[in-house]
């Protein structure tokens, strides 16, 4: 059984609101939280995101 949840995208900003580029990939802990379930709050961890940078290092997609 599973469930498809679509690409998002992470952008990064300093403190003046300013776009800044990933320099790097950084390593993730991803839990994805349900509170629609019959059973109440359902926690869900991704074991191995598939994670790229975007638009020159711009933007980071978790999938």
């Amino acid at each position: 059984v599973g469930s498809y949840f679509p690409p998002f995208a992470i952008e990064c900003f300093d403190k003046y609101d300013n776009r800044m580029q990933f320099t790097s990939i950084p390593e993730l802990d991803v839990a994805i939280t349900s509170r629609s379930c019959r059973q109440g709050t359902m926690v869900s961890h991704v074991d191995a995101p598939k994670v790229k940078l975007l638009s020159k290092g711009m933007i980071l997609q978790v999938s």
